[in-house]
């Protein structure tokens, strides 16, 4: 324990991510048994994440300040206000309505009582089945159909007299921050989580290439991508794709770390990294191959420690990893 204390001040930039991380899961974890409106839970998690990389900030060298804060007014030049005043279509608009449905219900699952007095038969009607909505090509069998262009609509059990069930429709991490955001009571408030995490996001990729290149290329490669196109549709969009982002170079920060200090907690900490990106981002199942290199190298070099260690997270990893999946959409 008091190793573990040590660290955390010797690390104050790991405590941020491990914060947050658990703010995440914690989050998920709500959601996923239908309890959300416990979300106060997290509230010290998430003020400790913040704490700890505040600290980070003050202890890094002058140059590494300006530079994450240069990034950060860049940021919030390009990707603010963010574009909750244009009409939301496709993911965007999925997300924003799976979030607000886990605020209101406190659920990712739950009775969808338009369709209830129904019989099963005229419920069809109501929404697009799953045939449909693929034409036939892929046979869908977690659920029923698609209604509102961004739910699932559970109803095997209809000719039983079970309710039919409105399901969220994507992997559950960013519902879930959308949804805390949404119970702060600013409806506007979850248009701001894609920038916010754009911002971070770009602090850690300067971090990443600063250790293989050096400050000023550092610099550069993170402005060039703030300035991309694709970076600012996605930071001004209510989307899943930059939150994935922060969670990859996280784990990749930590992953180059290792492998210059071969701290087993490292190689732990970015394989649990991953596994929280693949909570927001479903093609973050690619992940599993630098995963491979990184303890092939492990292997390779003989670190025994670090792959015991690696080995002894495995369960856990794995069992965040089926928490963190939507088993409609996976």
């Amino acid at each position: 324990m008091n190793g573990a204390l040590a660290r955390a001040r010797r690390e104050p930039g790991a405590m941020a991510l491990a914060a947050l991380a658990a703010t995440a899961w914690l989050l998920i974890a709500l959601a996923r048994t239908g309890q959300f409106g416990w979300w106060p839970l997290v509230l010290p998690m998430l003020a400790l994440a913040v704490a700890a990389g505040a600290v980070a900030w003050l202890r890094s060298t002058r140059f590494d300040k300006a530079a994450t804060a240069a990034l950060f007014l860049l940021a919030a030049l390009l990707y603010l206000p963010p574009a909750q005043t244009l009409a939301l279509t496709g993911d965007s608009a999925i997300y924003a309505g799976d979030g607000a449905l886990i605020a209101r219900t406190g659920a990712m699952v739950s009775v969808f009582d338009p369709l209830v007095p129904l019989s099963p038969r005229a419920r069809d009607l109501f929404y697009v089945s799953s045939d449909e909505q693929f034409d036939g090509s892929i046979v869908a069998t977690a659920y029923d159909g698609l209604v509102y262009g961004g739910f699932y609509v559970a109803d095997d059990g209809g000719a039983q007299g079970a309710p039919p069930l409105l399901r969220t429709a994507r992997m559950p991490q960013v519902e879930s921050w959308l949804a805390l955001l949404y119970a702060t009571g600013w409806m506007q408030a979850p248009f701001f989580l894609s920038p916010l995490f754009a911002a971070l996001a770009l602090c850690l990729l300067y971090s990443v290439a600063r250790r293989l290149h050096g400050q000023w290329v550092a610099l550069w490669v993170a402005t060039l991508v703030a300035i991309s196109y694709p970076q600012i549709y996605l930071a001004r969009a209510p989307l899943a794709e930059i939150v994935g982002q922060f969670w990859t170079l996280a784990a990749l920060l930590l992953a180059l770390r290792w492998l210059t200090s071969a701290r087993p907690w490292q190689l732990a900490a970015a394989l649990l990294l991953w596994t929280t990106a693949w909570s927001a981002r479903i093609d973050s199942i690619l992940l599993i191959g630098p995963t491979a290199l990184l303890l092939m190298w492990a292997g390779a070099r003989r670190d025994g420690r670090s792959l015991r260690g690696a080995l002894m997270s495995a369960p856990f990893v794995l069992a965040l990893g089926i928490l963190g999946s939507n088993p409609v959409y996976v």
